[in-house]
């Protein structure tokens, strides 16, 4: 899962929705023109029940390297 995008829209899933999938590390790349601004919205967003987000997590960033 995950990938390279150089669209100006589209829509991003989970794999397997609306199954969930464990142990799936997924990294997906989204790349506008310079000038121009990604907006990101959640229509429905869900992590693992666990206090220390041990298992899920999601992580958005702009630019840079992990």
């Amino acid at each position: 899962c995950g990938g390279n995008f150089f669209v100006s829209h589209g829509v991003l899933r989970s794999p397997g929705t609306p199954q969930y999938i464990a142990n799936k590390e997924c990294e997906w790349v989204l790349t506008v023109p310079n000038g121009k601004q990604i907006e990101v919205k959640f229509n429905y967003f869900e992590l693992e029940g666990h206090t220390a987000c041990k298992f899920d997590g999601l992580e958005i960033r702009n630019g840079g390297n992990k």
